[in-house]
């Protein structure tokens, strides 16, 4: 459970200490795996008491999801543009 409070603080901490292509590969790879995790807690939590945690699963993964498609398509800057 610590991982998984852990990973969303990684993310920002990621971008602001690293630079923007190496920020990149770790958001999506930090995006995908943590987008997993929570669709896996989504799938097990179909019970009446759970569907707090089902809730959040889905919304966590939908945000997770909009990071990793994010930083897929962020555009590049080549030198011309800086």
């Amino acid at each position: 459970a610590t991982i998984l409070l852990v990973i969303p603080a990684l993310m920002i901490m990621v971008s602001v200490l690293v630079s923007a292509p190496v920020n990149r590969i770790l958001q999506m790879v930090f995006g995908a795996v943590f987008t997993v995790l929570m669709l896996l807690i989504a799938a097990t939590s179909f019970s009446a008491w759970r569907s707090f945690y089902l809730f959040l699963a889905v919304a966590e993964s939908m945000i997770t999801m909009i990071i990793f498609w994010k930083a897929l398509k962020w555009p590049r800057l080549s030198l011309e543009n800086v």
